[in-house]
């Protein structure tokens, strides 16, 4: 019997904060999410992944325009080394994707999985076809070399196996992901008792968000976040 619904996103918001969540979605406070190069950039990759997927080819120059329409969204924070640095990685983004002939299944599928408890509506990612085989396909963006146990207990690649699954019925072949700074490939994988995990995580918050249980979880990132100031995590 269902008795909560959530997004994937209020998920991974809860993950990162129970109190950060009730200022978003209990108060409906003006949020702010922190700004950084590789989330800004999303958008303008996932637009040329929709395109690969219709067929088209986007050129670099195509990628640098749309770059500048988020650089002009964003004047304060993006400028200078942080616009560079988003150039140069829609460039590697293109090198990669033609030296491996990157093709794209879907992106952006809407999804509702079901839990004993809960329902989670969400969007699923990419999802490439490498050797006639599905797969998930997932562009980190981020400076940092990818970690193989953060790889492997990800929760947003799990909803997106178990996603696919639901709408395709079929398994996924794996989870490539690509660090687009370096064009070094990562791989991981999701078997039965992941799919369970996020089953349990997913109706335990659903139970701390009824039960209103928005406790702070302070951490070396608080100060960071645009929050901290009416966040009494800073006291603890």
């Amino acid at each position: 019997m269902i008795k909560y619904e959530l997004t994937e996103n209020q998920i991974y918001d809860y993950i990162y904060c129970p109190a950060r969540y009730s200022m978003k979605y209990e108060s409906n406070m003006p949020i702010i999410d922190t700004m950084t190069v590789p989330n800004l950039i999303q958008p303008v990759i996932r637009s040329f992944c929709l395109n690969l997927m219709n067929g088209k080819v986007k050129s670099t120059d195509w990628l640098k325009q749309k770059w500048d329409a988020v650089c002009r969204k964003y004047p304060g924070y993006l400028q200078g080394q942080r616009v560079i640095r988003g150039v140069a990685l829609l460039v590697n983004l293109f090198q990669y994707c033609r030296r491996n002939e990157i093709q794209v299944l879907d992106i952006d599928e809407p999804f509702e999985l079901y839990t004993d408890q809960t329902a989670v509506k969400g969007k699923m990612g990419i999802i490439s076809v490498r050797n006639k085989k599905p797969e998930l396909l997932v562009f980190d963006c981020s400076q940092k070399i990818p970690n193989q146990v953060d790889l492997d207990m990800n929760l947003k690649y799990t909803m997106d196996c178990l996603a696919f699954r639901n709408i395709y019925f079929k398994e996924l072949a794996g989870i490539r992901v690509v660090h687009v700074r370096t064009g070094k490939e990562y791989t991981t994988y999701r078997l039965k008792d992941d799919f369970l995990r996020l089953q349990t995580i997913i109706d335990n918050i659903a139970k701390a968000v009824a039960l209103k249980i928005f406790y702070p979880r302070h951490n070396v990132l608080c100060a960071q976040c645009p929050e901290y100031n009416l966040c009494k995590a800073w006291t603890c």
